[in-house]
């Protein structure tokens, strides 16, 4: 759910959510989801014909194993998740079976601990998440619910808003600044007076009322003029007269690609040379791909046969569809693995990715492609950050406590955490300071700038003070978790963990009591980290939330005009295969917009700087959280990234 959405509903849904969404969510049990290049029947999942076919199958546990190796065939999970998904039983708490019937059980307050154990057995939650609903556990909502349906019901009825509210804050689910604002909402209504998640949510959908909603949003300080602008400017109609989820199906047509492309530069989600990249791809596999393959499960399985490798290395080049370096070092690595073996004795590559995949041998791989040269030298500094960082991470958590690759993976994709994560990565991982802040002067300007015209004087403010958050953020790294976990010694206002201690001092109503307690460790007196802003103050700034439309996207992939995406997802501590954040310099060096597009403007600098592949012939790994690198980067370049839609 959005930040637009969330501040509406969720003094309606927080007894709910807390625990419900939070364990049994169509994710774990539905595996078999549908990008654009999957396309139907899927032979594997027992022809089913539909994606609503396909979900209905892999809903049932029993036709957990096979949906689980199509969805890890497919790179729909990811490994954390591979693993607790493979790990699960064939039926859930009480016996259930499938999403609907876990909902229904585990919606009843009698079965909510149930649920919690086999949640936390299973590891389906986090420790922050199981410390919320042992507390959650403990209270009752109004007129005394418990559990997800009788809270959600008794919470969505308006007479009882006001003591969901109140209850929310008194047990700390909610804070102080969350509450202002959803107070706000809750004496004067939302949009068109809705009252409820459901008449909020059925007036918003309604393109008719858009601008009304986005008018709202923008005077209670949930978006920015700039973004509300670019909200507004949306097209309400897609091609072939096409509306929000109609426009995947649409576009995955190949006749229509032609349409969908020119629709998607018109509007300036995608540029010209983007446009003219995705042409060059799809004439190139209209004549037909190596060894004559047709369509993307096709060429997969072609080119996943090492015999093979030549015709594909041969059809990217030819085509201007990949790297020649890449084909380069691939050839080497097929090279080497088939005539002495690659890592764990692996000889193919489909052996040499499965065995690399795991976390345990991450180690062992990394070194083989190191001493191979199959590895960039900016990969080898990044896993050595990432082990850094997981060390780190290990021995006193990481930004807002998480314990695992996912967890923080999950914490830091939230936009508004930038500051605070990159402030970790920097204390703890070893990413110099002005790298750290040319990717937050990056990810300000991509964001927040006006799209048209120089910045405006709020958005110089809105950019200094998120400099002055990254600066406050180093000081409590430094001050707090820069030792073992073991000689923490406990902080002000009584915090007991470095995390305890980070959230309470980075509030500024409590700056003076952190700017006394002493100088951290290596670095400035506290007072120095909280002179900037007046003790008991926050920043104008302290409500803008992230409300940001996806940038240079083809319109099949964009959400609806009410849903938002987070452009800051940084894999912050995987040494496989790292990402910290957008890259310092683009393709090339250039440091500016009119310098990358003139150097990217070159045909032959197409996979350097990005190429677009229709959607109907390429997987989502354009705007994936998780790229590979490293040693991956080139097993997968031996599986098939050489065709259109398989680049990395």
């Amino acid at each position: 759910m959005n930040e637009f959405k969330k501040y509406f509903f969720v003094f309606f849904l927080i007894f709910g959510v807390l625990f419900f969404l939070g364990v049994f969510t169509p994710d774990f049990f539905v595996l078999a989801s549908s990008p654009f290049d999957i396309t139907y029947p899927i032979s594997e999942l027992s022809s089913c014909a539909t994606q609503d076919e396909c979900r209905v199958y892999c809903d049932n546990l029993a036709n957990k194993d096979v949906c689980f190796a199509f969805a890890q065939k497919h790179g729909f999970v990811s490994k954390d998740d591979a693993e607790k998904i493979k790990n699960l039983p064939l039926v859930g708490p009480g016996g259930c079976q499938g999403e609907n019937q876990c909902r229904e059980f585990c919606g009843k307050s009698e079965n909510q601990n149930e649920c919690f154990n086999f949640a936390k057995t299973n590891g389906l939650i986090s420790q922050d998440e199981i410390r919320r609903f042992e507390k959650f556990n403990k209270i009752k909502g109004p007129a005394g619910c418990r559990g997800f349906e009788e809270c959600h019901q008794a919470c969505g009825d308006p007479r009882n808003a006001r003591a969901c509210l109140e209850i929310s804050r008194k047990e700390g689910l909610i804070e102080e600044k969350e509450f202002g604002l959803l107070e706000d909402v809750l004496e004067k209504g939302g949009p068109g007076g809705c009252l409820g998640p459901e008449e909020c949510q059925i007036y918003c959908q309604d393109s008719n009322h858009l601008a009304e909603c986005v008018n709202f949003a923008k005077e209670h300080h949930f978006i920015s003029e700039a973004e509300a602008a670019k909200i507004q400017a949306l097209p309400q109609i897609g091609p072939g007269g096409c509306q929000g989820e109609v426009c995947r199906t649409y576009c995955q047509v190949p006749a229509h690609q032609t349409e969908c492309i020119n629709f998607a530069v018109e509007n300036g989600f995608m540029s010209e040379e983007e446009a003219l990249h995705a042409r060059k791809a799809m004439e190139a596999m209209r004549a037909g791909g190596p060894g004559g393959c047709s369509g993307p499960d096709e060429c997969r399985v072609y080119c996943e046969n090492p015999d093979n490798f030549e015709a594909c290395a041969g059809f990217g080049e030819k085509n201007g569809l990949v790297n020649k370096e890449d084909i380069r070092r691939g050839r080497e690595f097929s090279r080497t693995i088939r005539e002495k073996g690659g890592p764990g004795g692996c000889h193919k590559p489909e052996e040499c990715r499965v065995y690399c995949e795991n976390l345990d041998h991450g180690d062992e791989c990394f070194e083989f492609g190191k001493k191979q040269g199959l590895i960039r030298e900016e990969d080898i500094k990044n896993f050595e950050r990432g082990k850094e960082i997981r060390k780190k991470v290990m021995e006193t958590g990481g930004p807002g406590g998480c314990k695992s690759d996912n967890e923080c993976r999950s914490y830091c994709q939230d936009s508004s955490r930038a500051e605070e994560c990159l402030a970790f990565a920097v204390e703890h991982g070893g990413i110099p300071p002005e790298d750290a802040k040319m990717m937050l002067e990056n990810f300000v300007r991509e964001t927040h700038r006006p799209e048209f015209g120089p910045p405006s004087r709020d958005f110089e403010k809105f950019e200094q003070e998120k400099f002055r958050r990254f600066d406050e953020f180093r000081g409590l790294e430094r001050q707090f978790r820069q030792g073992p976990a073991t000689q923490f010694q406990g902080g002000p206002g009584g915090c007991l963990s470095p995390e305890e201690c980070i959230k309470f001092c980075s509030d500024p109503a409590n700056r003076d009591t952190c700017a006394h307690f002493g100088p951290p460790s290596g670095g400035p007196p506290s007072g120095e980290i909280f002179k900037q802003v007046p003790s008991g103050s926050e920043s104008e700034f302290r409500n803008i939330e992230p409300f940001i439309l996806p940038k240079n996207t083809p319109y099949p992939r964009m959400m609806p005009p009410t849903e938002v995406a987070s452009p800051f997802s940084p894999d912050l501590i995987n040494p496989q295969y790292p990402q910290y954040a957008p890259r310092q310099f683009g393709p090339g060096g250039c440091a500016s917009e009119a310098e990358c597009k003139a150097y990217c403007s070159d045909p032959a600098r197409a996979t350097e700087c990005g190429i677009y592949v229709p959607p109907s012939i390429t997987p989502e790994l354009k705007n994936s959280s998780s790229p590979q690198s490293g040693f991956l980067r080139f097993l997968s370049a031996m599986l098939g990234v050489i065709l259109p839609g398989f680049r990395y």
